[in-house]
This record gives C-alpha cells, structure tokens and sequence, in this order.
C-alpha cells in the first residue's frame, strides 16, 4: 500500500510537470480534459481569469466600450487569411454589450475558482470507487462529484450573483440604462437626489432579498444527503411559531406551608 501510494505521487507530480513544461515551453502542452475529475488539480493556477480578477470591474468596463480605439474594424475568419465576417466595433460594441462583457467575464474568473475548489472538495476516493465500478470519467462527473461539490459551491455562487446585482451599477458610466442609469436620468429633470436614491436602494434590497431566499432553497436542495434534519424554510418557521403551543412562563416559586408558619409564631 505505502509503496503503491507513493508512486502514485510520483506520478502526479510527474504529470504537473508535463503540463507546467508544455505550456511554458514554445508549442503548447497537452491541456488536462474538463471531463477528467483527476486532472482538475494539475490545472496550472496562471490562467487568464487570474488576469481579468486582477483588474479593476470599472477599467474592464472602459476597456471593452473604448475597444474602437484599439481595434477600429472587428473582422472574423480564418487566420492569415481570409475574413468572412466584418464590422465596425462601435456598431458591434455598443454600451450593452461592453457591459455584459465587463461584468460577465470578471465574474467568470471568480466562478472558475469557486467551481474549481467545490470539485477538489470531494474526497478523491469517491472518483477512485466510481471508476472501480466501471463508470467513465464524464459519467463520474456528473453522477457522483459534481452533486457533492455542488454543496460547497452553492454558497459563494449566491454570494457572487448578489454582489454583481450591486456592481452592476457601475454600467452607469458607460451609459447603460440600468437601475442607477435610469434614476441619474429622473433627479436630473426633477432635483430629487435623495428620495430617489433611497428608491433605488430599496429596489436593490428587494432583489437582494429575492436572491437570498433562492440561495437558501438551494443550499437546502443540495444538503439532503449531508445533514441529518434540513433547515426549517422560512413558512414552516412561521407555522411552527403559529400554530405551536407555548406554555405561559412560570410564575414566582411559592413558599411551603411550614415556612409561613414558623414566621408566624416567632
């Protein structure tokens, strides 16, 4: 068993090297399979999503609505060839769609790492067990670690659609009519600043709290084969403190008989 498990390491640092030596080099290594729940941890951590975190939501957001600058035609075909699709890139890239592209690919280097860490949460015996049982690797992703995983990568999925629900905001500067956008417009007609604001703000709560109780139903679904007893929903909470009996608190203790007597005597 120990000399079994440390060739077994062995190969697998041999694999990362493989991979980290392929992809430095000139040619491009051989890329690990999406599929392959084993090869998730060779996955080198320098990958472009690092480099859209890394930079500020507004700067991205800037980027792609002054891309015409850079790149005034966007064409599409065949490299050193020739183009089949071409059209000017402020006709192609108008304020929504910079917008989307902003906030959808700065999410997405979030995301990767979220699902990334919810599939190397499950334990690497039940990949060992499924493919014991003949299972090939995209069934074994689909059957036995993704619904694992999924535990672990609910919460901070929910977490990360409600804060771009509020980072969404940040759209207004390329002048994309969202919720922001569309109150600017009002108070600058009317002067209102503060009542409309607050508007807003309540606006974002209620679909804060929207979000917040899809997120809980949700993580419920999924915890069915973790936890014993599933959290009580919100209905049941108010049922229970409804129609549930409460017994009136008790009352002060009371003397006992000899004690009163014996006061009285003395």
């Amino acid at each position: 068993m120990g000399c079994r498990g440390g060739r077994d390491h062995q190969g697998a640092g041999q694999r990362s090297d493989e991979l980290t030596a392929g992809s430095g080099s000139g040619s491009p290594g051989p890329l690990p399979s999406a599929t392959r729940p084993e090869d998730i941890k060779a996955v080198p951590v320098r990958h472009p999503g690092r480099w859209l975190a890394a930079a500020a939501l507004l700067v991205q957001l800037l980027f792609w609505y002054n891309l015409a600058f850079l790149y005034p035609t966007l064409s599409l075909g065949v490299p050193f060839g020739r183009a089949l699709l071409t059209g000017n890139a402020n006709t192609l890239i108008t304020a929504l769609t910079a917008g989307i592209l902003g906030l959808g690919l700065n999410e997405g280097a979030y995301m990767a790492e979220i699902v990334r860490a919810g599939i190397l949460s499950v334990d690497h015996g039940q990949i060992e067990a499924a493919q014991s049982l003949g299972m090939r690797a995209g069934l074994t992703m689909r059957r036995i670690v993704l619904p694992q995983a999924m535990r672990v990568i609910i919460p901070p999925t929910g977490n990360e659609t409600i804060s771009m629900l509020k980072t969404s905001s940040l759209a207004s500067v390329i002048t994309v009519t969202e919720l922001l956008y569309a109150v600017q417009l009002i108070y600058s007609v009317n002067f209102k600043t503060i009542p409309l604001l607050i508007v807003a703000s309540l606006w974002y709560l209620v679909l804060t709290s929207i979000l917040t109780v899809g997120q809980f139903y949700l993580e419920r679904h999924y915890a069915r084969g973790s936890a014993r007893e599933l959290p009580a929903t919100p209905l049941q909470r108010i049922r229970r403190y409804l129609f549930t009996f409460h017994a009136p608190p008790p009352g002060p203790p009371v003397p006992p008989p000899s004690s009163l007597g014996s006061r009285e005597w003395h």
